[in-house]
Order: structure tokens, then C-alpha cells, then sequence
């Protein structure tokens, strides 16, 4: 089980995880956090929730995004440089749909 965001989380997001896991940069954390209660959630999000078109998680589109999108732009999930965070409208692919997403956002921010 998955997908709720611990603040105090300090595992990784580089891949290093098996099976699904083994995704960096999917905002799902890598390192398996072990819990008593068998439904808990051993792979929480990395980031909390910010605002669409914020690749890295700072809770701002900004340049830093743009970057990480331009460096995946033009992939899938079998290209080297895929990264499923920079696949902002999730439809297996990083392309001008994305980039439109980052700059329809541009210096949005969370809160």
C-alpha cells in the first residue's frame, strides 16, 4: 500500500526499490518503512501536495521545473532519461502537453 505523505519521511526516491519501486523521481518514496498494521502504508508520497506543474516538489513552478521537464522531454518509460514526475498529465510520455502544464503555472505556488 501506498500513497500518503509522512512528514517526517526521510527515505529516498532514487529507484532503489524493487519491482514498481525501482522508478525514481515517481514522488513515491523507495525506502520501505516497516509498520505494525499489515494495511499501512510502507512507501509514502515524498512530497505533499502542491500545485500542478511542480516537478520537483518545493511547492513552486519555477525554473528549476522547466529544467527537469526540458531533461526528460521527449521521453517514455523505456527512455533513459524517463522521469515519471515530469509526466505531469501521466499519459506515458513527457512532451509539449507537460511543458504547457509548467508554463500555464509559471510562479504558482503552495500555499
Amino acid at each position: 500500500m501506498e500513497g500518503n505523505y509522512w512528514s517526517d519521511y526521510n527515505g529516498v526516491d532514487d529507484g532503489s526499490g524493487s519491482g514498481k519501486h525501482a522508478n525514481a523521481w515517481d514522488g513515491i518514496g523507495d525506502t520501505q518503512i516497516p509498520h505494525p498494521a499489515t494495511s499501512y502504508d510502507f512507501y509514502p508520497l515524498v512530497y505533499a501536495y502542491t500545485v500542478k506543474g511542480d516537478i520537483n516538489g518545493n511547492f513552486v513552478v519555477n525554473i528549476l521545473d522547466a529544467l527537469i521537464l526540458s531533461n526528460a522531454y521527449g521521453s517514455n518509460p523505456g527512455s533513459p532519461n524517463w522521469k515519471p514526475c515530469a509526466d505531469i498529465n501521466k499519459d506515458q510520455k513527457v512532451n509539449f502537453l507537460d511543458a504547457m502544464l509548467v508554463s500555464v503555472h509559471y510562479l504558482e505556488h503552495f500555499p
